[in-house]
C-alpha cells in the first residue's frame, strides 16, 4: 500500500461529499442536510464517476475516451513506490 487507511477514508467522503453538493443543483438535498455516507460503497453517485483502479490506468482509459490534454497536480516525493505511480502517469 501507498497510503494510509485514513488518507482513502478522507478522500471518499470528500467524493461522497461533492457528489451530493453537485447532485444538489437538481433536487432538495444537499451536503450539510444530508447525512453521508461516506462509504463509497454504499453510495448512488449521480454526477461522478469514481473509478476503482490504479491511476495510470484509468487515466488512459479515460484518455481514449476523450483525449487529456494536459494534467494539473501537486507533485510530492514520499517513497518510490508511489513516486514510480506518479512518474507513471
Amino acid at each position: 500500500k501507498t497510503v494510509h487507511g485514513s488518507h482513502i477514508a478522507f478522500v471518499n467522503e470528500g467524493l461522497v461529499d461533492l457528489d451530493l453538493r453537485l447532485s444538489s443543483e437538481n433536487s432538495e438535498a444537499t451536503a450539510t442536510n444530508v447525512e453521508i455516507q461516506s462509504d463509497i460503497y454504499e453510495h448512488k453517485f449521480q454526477c461522478i464517476t469514481v473509478c476503482h483502479a490504479g491511476a495510470a490506468f484509468t487515466l488512459r482509459s479515460i484518455h481514449k475516451q476523450r483525449p487529456i490534454n494536459q494534467i494539473l497536480c501537486h507533485m510530492e516525493s514520499s517513497h518510490l513506490k508511489s513516486f514510480a505511480r506518479d512518474k507513471a502517469v
